[in-house]
């Protein structure tokens, strides 16, 4: 579980967010967890989308979460092969 006290949480969470028993309920099933982001090229192009998608990795970071983020190049994938 989480060591953050509930004043820390009130000051991470986003006003429009979830409530702080829900954010708890969500922590302490999965504080010990992976959160795993797939980040498209588009958000790479997009300042809001990139700035909102930094702004949501900042609080998953206060909330002592750990995550993966990962970038899906798409059809940008090339497979070379070489004939040793």
């Amino acid at each position: 579980m989480s060591s953050l006290k509930e004043e820390e949480l009130i000051s991470i969470l986003p006003k429009d967010g979830p409530t702080v028993e829900e954010a708890k309920k969500y922590l302490e099933k999965y504080s010990k967890d992976f959160i795993v982001i797939k980040m498209g090229g588009s958000v790479l192009s997009d300042n809001n989308l990139f700035n909102n998608l930094i702004k949501d990795i900042v609080v998953l970071k206060r909330l002592e979460l750990s995550i993966f983020l990962i970038h899906a190049v798409g059809s940008n994938i090339r497979v070379d092969t070489y004939d040793w």
